[in-house]
């Protein structure tokens, strides 16, 4: 019969890698405030290495996970720009954002405007001669 030479899908098994990875990404977030609380509180890592620092233990621990395995998917070793650039980005900026002082970004304002307006420029001419 025709219906019988598909391949039967087992819809219950396709949604576990999601899954999977929602609970990783919510317990590395828990650990980045945890760490960061703690660490920030005794002034030995700032915000930003404690992430750093779990982003590269939990990305080697992935792979080491997959390579005892002895098969890693091809998902595991390509960056997704739209992850990063949709959900990941506009939290640090944001966070960035509302984080900075008004007295020294005031006080760095020109430099800070001139490094944007000269690195807009250069990336154009980049860009555009090609």
């Amino acid at each position: 019969s025709p219906s019988s030479s598909k391949p039967q899908l087992n819809k219950a098994a396709g949604n576990v890698a999601p899954v999977n990875a929602l609970v990783f990404m919510t317990v590395l977030m828990l650990l980045t405030v945890i760490l960061t609380r703690h660490g920030t509180r005794k002034r030995w890592l700032t915000e930003a290495s404690v992430a750093c620092l779990l982003g590269l233990f939990a990305g080697n621990a992935v792979l080491v996970y997959y390579r005892r395995t002895s098969k890693v998917p091809e998902t595991a070793l390509t960056f997704d720009d739209d992850l990063f650039f949709d959900i990941c980005l506009p939290p640090i900026i944001f966070q960035a954002g509302f984080s900075v002082r008004k007295r020294r970004f005031f006080r760095n304002a020109f430099d800070i405007f001139l490094l944007g307006g000269l690195g807009t420029m250069c990336t154009f001419a980049m860009i555009s001669t090609g």
